[in-house]
């Protein structure tokens, strides 16, 4: 599509290793290092695509996003980061992580140009969009734990059959990940099927949502070697506080950098040009004076 549209491609980027993980490493090829601060991680998984826009060697970047892998590196990075709806693209040919959470979306250093990119000419006027911002307009049910456990199933039933003729070619993370026990799916899915209901009864009022994308800095690489090495997790929990639940609700969501921290924007399938009139209210308010 960006092709289509005249977009020139310049080059492919680095990932964690099929897209399972969050930290911008992969054992095969290296650290995906911040362009903004080298001690620092891009996150991941799309993290190449957010290092690429970030550092000015591409216009777009195109990445994946099953549980915030590309809000997570935008965010780090200080760029946009757009996940569409789910099913909004033909996913064919991508590789699949979690098929019912896996999506497709693009990092931009500028709104107008995700616009472009989405076919959304013109936006919406923002002071008629109903924001709701979490944990001060409203709350939201929390994603249950059970949603991980439908994340684990699929996760598997992609990578059962070459994991177990070859797991030592897999990095140590992906390896600990795909050993985790997976769980009672079908109880899970109930779960997770009734706090959507309850998720859409929370938000019905408004139009878009937002709130924090990630809590802190970009990790440090030495954090993320030390996770890596001693079989903890403790940078990929920080990080995965906030993205999974859109992937869980399918809805489009994007991650918008500011002078006062990364803030997450998501609305419902079919509202996305209504993201992107308050992602661009946001960037406007940045740069007026005082």
């Amino acid at each position: 599509r960006p092709r289509r549209n005249g977009a020139r491609i310049v080059g492919k980027t680095a990932l964690n290793e099929y897209e399972y993980g969050v930290t911008g490493s992969n054992p095969h090829h290296g650290w995906i290092l911040n362009p903004r601060d080298r001690s620092r991680t891009a996150g991941g998984s799309s993290g190449g695509s957010a290092a690429a826009v970030a550092a000015g060697v591409a216009d777009i970047g195109v990445g994946t996003d099953t549980s915030g892998s590309i809000r997570l590196p935008a965010a780090c990075c200080g760029v946009y980061g757009f996940k569409a709806a789910h099913n909004a693209y033909d996913m064919t040919g991508v590789t699949p992580l979690a098929p019912s959470f896996d999506s497709l979306g693009f990092l931009v250093n500028d709104v107008t140009v995700l616009g472009r990119i989405l076919g959304v000419a013109e936006f919406p006027d923002y002071g008629e969009i109903r924001v709701g911002e979490i944990g001060v307009d409203l709350e939201v049910p929390a994603l249950p734990p059970d949603h991980w456990t439908i994340f684990r199933a699929e996760a598997w039933a992609v990578h059962h059959e070459r994991f177990t003729t070859n797991p030592s070619r897999y990095g140590k993370d992906v390896q600990r990940s795909l050993r985790l026990n997976v769980g009672d799916v079908a109880s899970a899915r109930d779960v997770v099927t009734r706090w959507r209901e309850r998720y859409h009864e929370a938000t019905a009022e408004f139009d878009v949502l937002a709130g924090p994308v990630l809590d802190g800095a970009a990790p440090l690489v030495e954090a993320v070697r030390r996770d890596y090495d001693r079989g903890e997790t403790f940078v990929r929990q920080r990080l995965l506080r906030h993205t999974p639940v859109y992937n869980a609700l399918g809805w489009p969501a994007l991650s918008c950098p500011t002078t006062g921290g990364n803030v997450q924007l998501a609305t419902r399938p079919g509202g996305e040009a209504k993201l992107l009139a308050v992602a661009q209210a946001l960037a406007d308010q940045q740069r007026m004076p005082g």
